[in-house]
């Protein structure tokens, strides 16, 4: 058990016995931002947004910084608009119709349990007109039967855009509501997450390069001290999105825990913690309240359910707690 930043105690929390700080210029002098990242289940309906909406309202730290997923459920949207350009390519043009219709209703659906109808509606007509523009990205790959990788990562992404809009105008609103100032900002990590791709397509992160973009972004947002960051998309130095592939908004929150020199990083799931194997193949499966780095790895290694630390070395490295936390259940200890 371990007090955090976060609003309270929890478990779960991976640590580098041996991780030294490393040296770099600060984003702010200001308080240090803590990180919050809230994946697909966690913003799936409008429900688990309230929830959301719940737990950041009582986090008491003047600066923080959401990262979020596309929307999960049944159906995931990141799932659907990765079929979507299979279906282009073999020509399945009722099929991607209706896909874009069930994507435009799930979102449609969860604002209009959120948000006032002027709030909801400029965010409904942008999700229409990306929406209107794979459509075309999508006759193009119809008309050739063919795609590559590139098309793929452009169009997957766009679900973490769409949710992050939502929730930053339901954090705010619920300010509003209290008679307070707005002060979430809605960050497009394509413009601020600098990659190169190594010889394997992998995301090979530009620090410094980011570091200096998010600063300048930061610089230009006024009153607006806290930032709602889309996981899971990123941009090449080359200027081509593509995204952090598997785990990706779990490795967006470490990233961005890193170069904003966060106190803490609190991942929201559907679990209270890190378990000692995998609760749905073994029921008597404990939950941790500490866990390394090496730890980590070899829970992964032996299939438990828990966050893979490959993705957590951004954060593990600067010697930043990480805490995961069950977004269902936050009273959960």
């Amino acid at each position: 058990m371990r007090h955090t930043s976060n609003g309270g105690t929890s478990t779960g929390v991976f640590h580098h016995r041996n991780a030294t700080v490393a040296a770099g210029c600060h984003i702010s002098k200001m308080d240090p931002f803590v990180v919050h990242k809230f994946g697909g289940t966690s913003v799936g309906n409008a429900t688990a947004m309230k929830a959301v909406r719940e737990i950041i309202a009582n986090v008491a730290n003047d600066r923080i910084a959401v990262v979020v997923s596309a929307m999960g459920g049944k159906p995931k949207v990141t799932d659907l608009l990765i079929s979507l350009v299979e279906l282009a390519k073999t020509r399945q043009q009722d099929a991607i119709a209706s896909i874009i219709d069930n994507i435009l209703r799930k979102h449609d659906d969860a604002m209009s349990a959120l948000l006032p109808p002027a709030v909801a509606a400029p965010i409904l007509d942008s999700i229409r007109a990306d929406l209107k523009t794979l459509e075309d990205l999508l006759k193009a790959i119809s008309i050739m039967r063919s795609y590559n990788e590139n098309v793929t990562e452009l169009v997957s992404g766009h679900g973490e855009l769409w949710s992050a809009r939502i929730l930053t105008a339901v954090l705010n609103q619920h300010l509003i509501e209290q008679g307070k100032a707005e002060r979430f900002a809605f960050v497009d990590a394509r413009e601020v997450l600098v990659v190169e791709l190594d010889d394997n397509h992998g995301p090979v992160v530009q620090y410094a390069e980011t570091k200096q973009r998010l600063s300048t972004l930061m610089d230009t947002l006024g009153n607006h001290t806290h930032l709602v960051i889309t996981g899971f998309i990123c941009t090449t130095t080359d200027g081509v999105v593509t995204t952090l592939k598997r785990d990706g908004s779990d490795f967006s929150a470490s990233i961005f825990g890193r170069v904003l020199e966060a106190a803490a990083i609190t991942i929201w799931t559907d679990v209270s913690g890190v378990y000692s194997a995998d609760p749905r193949r073994v029921p008597e499966a404990q939950i941790l309240p500490h866990v390394s780095y090496q730890e980590a790895m070899e829970l992964a290694y032996f299939g438990a359910k828990v966050i893979h630390p490959k993705t957590m070395a951004p954060a593990i490295a600067q010697s930043i707690p990480i805490f995961i936390r069950n977004t269902f259940d936050a009273d959960h200890p």
